[in-house]
């Protein structure tokens, strides 16, 4: 073939900057993401209100259905395609289970925040079984502990914005292998009334990323996200984050995901592309501290859409849901896929259901783990499985691989 032999040697020669400009055009981007599939529960309800994935397995939580006591729905990539591999629901019933999910392999947390519970299963090899339930220790039923929950290996943690006066708490459990314990309670060090104060959670590691979206030190409601590290001994926090343009009720922190250095932090009532059109900002640790590194909008963003109403991150793509968005009839709603080019985060992809109607709410929730994005659409009671075309990640590829040669070379002179 041309391509081999002198070609190889001739496409290796091309600058690194001209990949890259090629990758990050529109139109080579637009209809790379494809639909893989469309994940349709057994139960009816609202599947898709939250949404986690890990390893090729996915839960989706159902707060609404049966009567709003919940459920979750745990899928699995098998070789014919995903597949339903279980129905989960709390052994002693409760009230909204599946309003949050998280997943960390074989272990999954799903939290009922209007029961003020959270729920720990995990996959036998003979199916998945409840192993625990958590309440907070030291608050109220009205905390609405399990508004969020994240899980890291053998540490969970669980959002209770309702604590205090609705400063809200964080609360932390470990898996010592013979129980799941409440080992700590987190807060913001300038916590105030009404702040919200893990309304959302995210952990990587040791590292925890904390949501307070009511948090006014750059207006009212401006917003703002914790960062929180695992001293050992003890959670620390070691850094307040806020957006370089804050401003008035724009609910920084609404949402938020972290992967290893980098954060995505949600403010899905900014104002940039009209009102709460919404925004998304990254963040990154080079070792010196947090740092915003960009801010995010929609490239076709309008008033309304709620952009990072949900956000995911997983090395340097990002995913952001738009409730919102009108492509297929009114809040039909939308799916961003965005991209580290090495010289800034572009917008690579908008994703739509191929089904999408009017209030599905497509992008209520989203999950990017590698190259594999779930939208989570509760009013449709599904979720949607997307992929990029081959051609796309062997562009990719291509790009990082010539990036990474020319900034060898950069180096060594």
């Amino acid at each position: 073939m041309a391509w081999e032999g002198h070609g190889m040697r001739k496409a290796i020669a091309v600058s690194a900057a001209l990949v890259l400009a090629i990758v990050t055009a529109a139109g080579a981007w637009a209809d790379d993401w494809s639909q893989e599939a469309k994940l349709v529960p057994s139960g009816e309800g609202n599947m898709g209100w939250s949404v986690s994935q890990s390893g090729g397995t996915a839960i989706l939580g159902a707060p609404a259905e049966s009567g709003y006591s919940g459920a979750a729905y745990v899928f699995g990539k098998e070789s014919v395609g995903w597949e339903q591999v279980a129905r989960l629901q709390a052994a002693d019933g409760t009230n909204h289970f599946g309003w949050s999910v998280d997943i960390d392999g074989s272990t999954a947390v799903v939290g009922a925040r209007y029961s003020s519970s959270a729920y720990v299963f995990e996959d036998t090899g003979a199916g998945w079984v409840q192993v625990a339930k958590m309440q907070p220790f030291d608050s109220p039923s009205s905390s609405h502990f399990g508004c969020a929950v994240a899980i890291s290996g053998s540490t969970v943690l669980v959002g209770a914005p309702g604590c205090n006066s609705w400063k809200g708490s964080v609360y932390v459990f470990e898996n010592t292998g013979s129980a799941w314990t409440g080992v700590g309670k987190l807060s913001a060090s300038d916590a105030a009334a009404d702040d919200l104060f893990g309304w959302s959670v995210a952990i990587d590691g040791s590292t925890a990323i904390i949501g307070a979206y009511g948090e006014d030190e750059k207006g009212s409601a401006a917003g703002a996200a914790y960062i929180f590290e695992d001293m050992g001994s003890v959670w620390t926090q070691m850094a307040k984050l806020l957006a370089a343009d804050g401003a008035d009720n724009d609910e920084f922190g609404y949402s938020v995901s972290i992967d290893g250095s980098r954060a995505i932090i949600g403010a899905p009532e900014d104002n940039d592309n009209g009102d709460n059109a919404g925004a998304a900002y990254i963040f990154e640790n080079a070792g010196s501290g947090w740092t915003q590194i960009a801010k995010l909008l929609a490239a076709d963003g309008e008033g309304w859409d709620y952009f990072s109403h949900s956000v995911s991150i997983s090395g340097s793509m990002a995913l952001v849901g738009a409730q919102g968005a009108d492509d297929y009839g009114e809040n039909s709603g939308a799916a961003y896929v965005f991209r580290d080019t090495g010289s800034g985060w572009e917008q690579a992809a908008k994703l739509l259901a191929s089904d999408g109607s009017n209030y599905d709410l497509f992008g209520n929730a989203v999950s990017l783990s590698g190259s594999v994005a779930i939208v989570g659409a509760p009013d449709a009671g599904a979720g949607y499985v997307f992929t990029p075309e081959p051609a796309t990640l062997s562009l990719l590829a291509a790009g990082l691989a010539l990036l990474r040669r020319k900034r060898s070379s950069e180096g060594k002179r």
